[in-house]
């Protein structure tokens, strides 16, 4: 006989409860712990950052940490995009979202798509305070995109510009990427709304470390970022994982959409452009099924037709590649070789078709396909959502209106020309579809030519020569060669080697543009020296320095009136007592006393103020400068005690000593 006693229903009850909330208390335990920790850091898309004294909301560069987790590998970064914490009613708001084309690679700051957009908009919207946050990102797609937007809505936008579908396979989360979730797709987005936890971010690290073996081999290759997020490098053209890739596509798309309809926030998607017509498919593939016996029949049709290549017989050769289409329908390489020489013969339209084939047929999707584009604006024509045709544009500026080389730089990313049109296209729909601005708010009688908006871009030889360097590297190795070929970029005088400089990552964009101009300067290339100096200027318009260094360059070339204008424009971006000094300098050389000592006395207030400090022969030489004007207003006092004070900090100042001793034979009024 056993003392047992049965256990009572609200014993059982609470021991349920109880062994419920223990696990649940622990992990709140440990993500309060893993948060006052900061373990990660902060991966919030938007933090606060002060610049120019004053304090912005900011891209956070360390945002992507919260999709690659892998050690060792390259993580991208966002630009360093500032705004106004404060939006006046005047402004107006856009986020440009989406992947490395919208970031603007190979380029940076200027050169980007987003900044020639607000080039645009800045001259045709002159009574508004346009602001347009570069929100692109190298390696992502759909899924981050529609994670960013919930969080940008909260920092009032006018309007989401969004390029993105290329990055389907291979972006972070996409079906063949490396970063990636395996398993249905709901799994993905329940996956990224997690990442907010630190408790999960630390086990995705975890996991990251222990399993992620592919990624960091690759990193020890020195493999570019388009070769350390690939995981499977052929996806047939409408098998499972591409078919789960499009349909992941549509989800995020209405995604977005819905997410900022709720929040009453206008979108313009934009369609996609790429390399059609001088990019060779990556991975060709035979269709399954090809025996040995046709694939030899196809390789030879298609060794013939490049022998006629070779001698310029473009009938023959279109022969023999419409032969090998025709063995194996699958193959973008027959298709590929088959378009060029419809090209070549001037049937742009059949051409256009096969270079289209050859594109979707390519088993590694670096390129998106047409029916992604079709997706695109299926969607957005059934949601009413406006978009902007960049592929018309592209088209139409093309030879035979099939994209090639003379917009694009490789595969997908267009040169400057390409970004401009890109830009002009966005401004344009922003117009036509009544986003932003009422219609009659449109000065379209300040519009400028494309060499106007060029020039107002403040783009140089800088951003050509970068972009080359970067795509030479980029192009050197997979998928663009089957065996690594490192790109040499040889230094052909002191320009290069300052760019080859900054692409080494040796020198940072501004300290490289600050650089070029002083060449360029002791050249007597004044021009050229103020044009990089702007450039810095239009990058980060709350610096005092970089118009400081315009208007020192036009002094030494002589036109003070021009340096005056850009003293007061420095003063303007940021208060600092370097532009006072200089302005005193040039007040007092034209005789104008007065006005030169107030700037001499406003210089030593900015000190104060803004906390710039004058190197100490710079602050003496101003002591003495401010003496000197004193005196000649009859003010001795003012003018010993200044005088006094640059022999305190420079005791060797003959001319100080002189005046003194002039001074003191003076009587004070």
């Amino acid at each position: 006989m056993t003392n047992d006693q049965p256990i009572s229903r609200r014993k059982r009850i609470a021991f349920t409860l109880i062994s419920c909330a223990v696990p649940l208390l622990l992990m709140t335990g440990l993500e309060a712990g893993l948060r006052i920790a900061d373990y990660g850091g902060n991966l919030d898309l938007v933090i606060r950052k002060r610049a120019g004294g004053k304090e912005w909301y900011a891209l956070n560069r360390r945002v992507a940490n919260r999709y690659f987790a892998q050690a060792g590998t390259i993580v991208p970064e966002p630009a360093e995009d500032v705004f106004a914490l404060t939006k006046s009613p005047t402004t107006r708001r856009i986020f440009c979202l989406g992947e490395s084309t919208m970031e603007g690679f190979p380029y940076e700051f200027n050169a980007t798509a987003p900044s020639m957009l607000k080039d645009r908009l800045d001259r045709l919207l002159p009574q508004y305070t346009v602001e347009v946050v570069n929100v692109g990102l190298s390696a992502v797609g759909s899924y981050v995109v529609a994670d960013f937007v919930p969080e940008l809505a909260k920092y009032e936008p006018d309007l989401f510009v969004i390029y993105v579908g290329h990055n389907e396979f291979y972006g972070a989360y996409g079906v063949g990427s490396n970063v990636a979730v395996r398993g249905p797709l709901w799994l993905t987005p329940l996956t990224i709304s997690l990442l907010r936890f630190k408790t999960f971010l630390l086990m995705r690290d975890f996991y990251a470390r222990v399993f992620g073996h592919q990624l960091q081999r690759a990193s020890a290759r020195s493999a570019t970022l388009m070769e350390q997020v690939v995981g499977n490098e052929h996806i047939p053209f409408r098998e499972k994982m591409y078919l789960d890739a499009e349909e992941a596509y549509r989800r995020n798309l209405r995604s977005i959409i819905s997410d900022a309809r709720a929040r009453g926030i206008p979108v313009l998607f934009c369609t996609l452009v790429s390399n059609l017509r001088t990019q060779p498919p990556f991975a060709p593939m035979f269709s399954p099924g090809m025996d040995s016996l046709r694939r030899a029949e196809w390789h030879a049709d298609v060794s013939a037709g490049d022998q006629d290549t070779l001698r310029g017989d473009w009938e023959s050769a279109l022969a023999r590649y419409a032969d090998a289409v025709r063995i194996d329908s699958g193959n973008a390489a027959g298709f590929f070789r088959l378009g060029n020489a419809l090209f070549r013969r001037a049937d742009y339209p059949a051409a256009k078709a096969a270079l289209v084939r050859a594109k979707d047929l390519d088993g590694l999707r670096f390129r998106a396909s047409e029916d992604f584009q079709g997706d695109l604006l299926e969607i957005c024509r059934s949601e009413n959502v406006p978009v902007a045709r960049v592929d018309s544009a592209f088209a139409q500026s093309s030879p035979g209106g099939i994209c090639g080389s003379e917009l694009m730089l490789e595969h997908l990313h267009p040169n400057l020309g390409g970004y401009a049109l890109m830009a002009k296209e966005i401004a344009r729909a922003i117009a036509a579809h009544h986003l932003l601005v009422p219609d009659d708010a449109w000065e379209w009688s300040r519009d400028l030519s494309d060499e106007g908006y060029a020039s107002i871009s403040m783009t140089s030889g800088f951003d050509v020569t970068t972009a080359r360097i970067k795509i030479g590297r980029l192009t050197g190795q997979w998928p663009f060669t089957p065996r690594e070929a490192p790109y040499a970029f040889h230094a052909r005088n002191g320009e290069d080697s300052i760019i080859l400089r900054y692409a080494d990552r040796k020198i940072i964009w501004s300290q490289a543009r600050y650089e070029l101009a002083e060449y360029f300067a002791s050249a007597g290339q004044f021009g050229r020296a103020r044009r990089e100096c702007l450039a810095v200027a239009k990058a980060a318009p709350y610096s005092y320095e970089p118009l400081l260094r315009v208007a020192d360059y036009f002094r030494k070339e002589g036109r003070n009136d021009s340096a005056g204008i850009m003293f007061h424009r420095s003063l303007e971006a940021e208060e600092n007592p370097y532009a006072h000094l200089k302005l005193g300098v040039i007040l007092l050389e034209e005789q104008s006393t007065g006005e030169a000592a107030r700037e001499f006395e406003a210089a030593f207030g900015a000190e104060r103020s803004s906390g710039y400090r004058l190197p100490v022969p710079a602050s003496a030489n101003a002591h003495y400068l401010l003496g000197a004007a004193y005196a000649q207003m009859g003010r001795v006092d003012r003018a010993r005690e200044n005088l006094e004070r640059c022999l305190a900090l420079d005791p060797a100042n003959l001319d100080a000593r002189d005046l003194i001793k002039a001074l003191r034979q003076l009587k004070s009024p």
